[in-house]
């Protein structure tokens, strides 16, 4: 899901996607194909799946992306992974809202036309596809590093809350070398703010 446009009124553009097995890519599909594929696995059900998938993304993205949006923070797109609990009740499958599973960009720098600088992890997409051919997968200490201080820069900015670097989080990140995992961080955070936008819509 992702937005297009800025100010008061934006238009969000919803795109379903199949879950591949792990390995593969996800792939995007058109509404009227998440409705066929939902019936091949839940018969009688494929258009009401279909259309609580895709109101209860809007929902949550609006909700989440006005509040980023007041913190200077633009959620250009994100993805959201649901699922069935025992009693047929869609829920939410999988981390969401966070830096690994969304673009965030600054507002104050936003110009349209162009790739915009973000707080996720595409700082380290643009180096590894930059030096393409020239890295075997593993990430400059520095690069590692940038990559931590933009996740939080956009933790400080979301929550209003100081950078705890000596976080055990953050050490455990800066051993691994492994940018991603700073997500986890936000949503454990004591702040809980994702849990406030999503109390406010299902």
């Amino acid at each position: 899901l992702g937005s297009r446009g800025l100010g008061d009124v934006y238009k969000e553009v919803y795109t379903p996607s199949t879950k591949a097995e792990i390995g593969d890519h996800d792939e995007n599909i058109s509404y009227e194909q998440s409705i066929a594929h939902l019936e091949k696995y839940f018969p009688g059900k494929g258009a009401e799946y279909a259309e609580k998938l895709r109101d209860y993304t809007i929902a949550l993205y609006k909700k989440c992306a006005d509040y980023a949006l007041s913190k200077g923070i633009i959620i250009a797109d994100t993805k959201f992974e649901f699922g069935l609990d025992e009693n047929g009740n869609i829920v939410i499958g999988d981390e969401m809202l966070t830096p690994d599973s969304s673009r965030f960009w600054p507002a104050d720098g936003y110009e349209p036309g162009h790739g915009q600088p973000s707080f996720d992890k595409q700082f380290a997409r643009d180096w590894l596809k930059a030096n393409d051919g020239n890295h075997d997968w593993t990430l400059p200490q520095e690069i590692v590093d940038k990559t931590i201080e933009k996740y939080l820069q956009a933790y400080e900015m979301l929550t209003g809350k100081p950078r705890h670097k000596e976080h055990h989080s953050v050490k455990k990140l800066q051993e691994a070398g492994s940018a991603p995992v700073f997500a986890y961080f936000v949503i454990r955070s004591d702040d809980n703010l994702i849990l406030k936008c999503v109390k406010h819509v299902i």
